[in-house]
């Protein structure tokens, strides 16, 4: 997972990065880069507030970049998601721990 840097990804006119997404909920933005990484589509999720956030843990805003080769189908899934016509589902094997 890329995070607040642009490691790994090269910064030339053929793979320059453009903001696909951004949020002020922190869930929102852990799911859409989960969703791109899923879809094999390599980004980076910046923290807008300048603030650490173990140090100030209410801070939000976060935008998504990918490279430009990948935008128009980043942009196609963020879009499906808002729409709500991505569905997720829990592995069928998954086992919720015992309370108590």
């Amino acid at each position: 997972m890329l995070n607040d840097f642009n490691y790994g990804l090269r910064q030339d006119d053929s793979h320059e990065l453009v903001k696909v997404f951004t949020t002020a909920f922190e869930f929102e933005a852990l799911l859409v880069q989960g969703l791109l990484e899923w879809a094999g589509i390599e980004n980076v999720l910046t923290w807008l507030d300048p603030l650490p956030r173990i140090v100030h843990p209410t801070a939000s805003g976060a935008m998504i970049r990918v490279l430009r080769r990948d935008l128009d189908e980043a942009l196609g899934l963020i879009e499906e998601y808002r729409k709500g016509e991505i569905q997720f589902e829990l592995d069928p094997d998954f086992e919720e721990p015992a309370s108590g």
